[in-house]
């Protein structure tokens, strides 16, 4: 079972139960914003991120990466900051940096659904664009609406990846492929924070992503006084498919999840 990791605030707690946040990582600036909000977190992951155990696919887009075949009608397009780590895992940093730096200077274009994960693009390299919201919804307009014609567009990431951005490119004549370089799947064992959230102990749920959604609905079915906060609307449609209420913040970012839920459990007082 995973270890749970609480942040408490210094002053006095305002609600009795705590939020729980529930991604594989990447839970540090939400909880820094939550309990800067005087609010308790509780982290424990329900899913898990491990590397695509098949390499062909990741090793099969690098290939492609050849400037040769590719070069300015090629776009290396990125939805998550997990994707270049495993990606690199698979096929090795060294090749996959210097495959990079060859398209790139070849003319390859790289898209980016939001700030984080064009940080992890390899030093001297930006992305050309980075959407205007971080979600695929809104990655696929921004592309459609930067190119003149359709161009080939790789797209390593997710084996669970939804077909949004790949079916929206694919139907704008485009040529699209994609490799699975990593998966996400629910935890083996039941979160002990799932009796809180069922139970109404907890104060709140914090969701990022539909497969998260998906892995606490494989656990518990949340007492409806638990606040649900909902980010993006992937995310928020997924909620509402499950029949649960849900607080849609502004902005992905952490200070905007924290205020939005600070103000939805202040009203609820």
């Amino acid at each position: 079972m995973a270890a749970l990791v609480t942040a408490t605030p210094t002053g006095a707690d305002l609600l009795p139960g705590p939020v729980v946040l529930v991604r594989p990582d990447r839970n540090e600036a939400d909880a820094a914003a939550l309990r800067d909000a005087g609010l308790t977190v509780l982290v424990e992951p329900y899913l898990s991120v491990t590397t695509a155990d098949d390499p062909a696919p990741a090793l099969a887009l690098l290939d492609v990466l050849d400037p040769r075949r590719t070069g300015r009608d090629t776009w290396l397009v990125l939805t998550s900051a997990r994707t270049m780590a495993h990606w690199a895992a698979l096929v090795g940093p060294h090749l996959l940096y210097a495959a990079l730096a060859a398209a790139h200077e070849g003319g390859l274009r790289v898209a980016c659904v939001g700030s984080a994960t064009a940080a992890t693009l390899p030093d001297g390299m930006s992305p050309t664009l980075t959407a205007t919201n971080p979600d695929a919804s809104a990655l696929l307009h921004d592309l459609l609406a930067a190119t003149a014609y359709p161009m080939l567009a790789l797209l390593p990431g997710s084996a669970i990846a939804r077909p949004t951005l790949a079916d929206g490119l694919t139907a704008a004549g485009w040529a699209v492929r994609t490799a699975a370089v990593y998966d996400t799947r629910s935890v083996l064992t039941r979160p002990a924070s799932a009796d809180l959230l069922a139970n109404g102990t907890a104060a709140a749920l914090v969701l990022r992503s539909p497969s998260a959604v998906a892995a606490v609905a494989g656990f518990v079915q949340p007492d409806p006084s638990v606040t649900i906060v909902a980010v993006g609307p992937t995310t928020t449609s997924a909620v509402r498919e499950q029949g649960w209420s849900a607080v849609t913040p502004d902005s992905p970012d952490s200070g905007a999840v924290a205020r939005a839920l600070f103000r939805a459990l202040t009203r609820s007082q």
